[in-house]
């Protein structure tokens, strides 16, 4: 599941994820809200610049994909672009390199339980 891996970072804005993306081809995968509904994001700096990838989902098979390749999971997704250096944008210059991984103290929103 993402929510087990450590470059996700649960709900997370753009703000928050400029304070977390600092170095060159760091990246890190987030949910945020999009016209009400929840989104898959990878968020990447790229060039001194931190770039943002919707991942998208097909309508029937439920596969995930950002740029060409679908896949079951995001976790395949994000593994595939890394061991392949297989570029995320359609340009084909921006690619995945170091996961940025949680702090210790860090936790997802979908951790807390209210009572």
């Amino acid at each position: 599941m993402i929510e087990d891996e450590p470059y996700y970072h649960g709900f997370l804005s753009r703000e928050e994820t400029e304070k977390i993306i600092r170095k060159e081809g760091e990246f890190l995968v987030r949910k945020t809200e999009v016209a009400g509904r929840h989104h898959f994001v990878i968020s990447l700096m790229d060039e001194g610049n931190l770039k943002h990838f919707l991942i998208k989902r097909t309508s029937k098979k439920r596969l995930y994909w950002v740029n060409e390749f679908a896949f079951k999971t995001i976790n395949d997704l994000i593994q595939y672009h890394l061991r392949n250096h297989e570029p995320l944008s359609p340009k084909g210059d921006v690619f995945l390199e170091k996961p940025c991984p949680k702090k210790e103290w860090q936790l997802n929103p979908e951790q807390v339980c209210y009572v």
